[in-house]
């Protein structure tokens, strides 16, 4: 029966399994990792936007269209595009924060909308 007891054995210093507070270390650094990339990604993001903010401005101009309709069209697609990508950013970082809240003992919250994320928590 040596051993069985779990509690027994995370109490140990030399024990090579690591404990809940190990867990927690790593699982922030690996938070943190990923936040790093997420930075990474919306730079090059930022900087791809710029390129096509040049691109439109020269190019989306109603003379090189042969109706409203056109330039209306192609702003739309544009204006789409940008809402997918915020979008996207918007809930990879809802998630995060969720897992970070649960981590650090907030528990889960029952809402799953945006309806939270302006809420101002005073501590903050």
């Amino acid at each position: 029966m040596k051993g069985n007891n779990r509690r027994g054995n995370n109490r140990k210093e030399n024990n090579p399994t690591p404990g809940r507070n190990e867990s927690y270390i790593r699982m922030l650094e690996a938070s943190a990792k990923i936040q790093y990339n997420i930075a990474a990604i919306l730079e090059a993001k930022a900087y791809e936007a710029d390129k096509a903010k040049s691109w439109i401005c020269s190019n989306l101009h109603p003379s090189r269209y042969k109706s409203p309709d056109e330039l209306h069209k192609q702003t739309l697609d544009i204006h789409d595009t940008i809402v997918e990508v915020i979008d996207g950013i918007t809930k990879m970082e809802q998630g995060l924060a969720r897992n970070l809240k649960i981590v650090l003992g907030g528990g889960e919250n029952d809402s799953e909308g945006y309806n939270d994320m302006f809420e101002d928590d005073g501590d903050q």
